[in-house]
């Protein structure tokens, strides 16, 4: 959470490299109160599919099924 807070977008890319389980993590900070951490999590989460193609693609199927009216996500 420090390094999204603090912008340290080089730090946070070396840790989702050697540790790509740190992106379930970073999901719950998508609805964070700032506004900056919101939008570095979303980098981050970019970064993470970047790094680890198979978990990009799991990414965008849990996107995708929370965007699906059925899928009870919806807020």
């Amino acid at each position: 959470m420090e390094l999204l807070r603090t912008g340290d977008m080089q730090g946070l890319e070396a840790l989702i490299s050697e540790r790509p389980g740190v992106v379930r993590h970073l999901l719950g900070r998508l609805w964070d109160e700032d506004p900056s951490v919101r939008s570095r999590t979303a980098a981050a989460v970019g970064i993470a599919a970047a790094h680890h193609h198979e978990l990009g693609l799991e990414l965008m199927r849990r996107f995708v099924w929370a965007l699906n009216d059925e899928s009870a996500t919806n807020g």
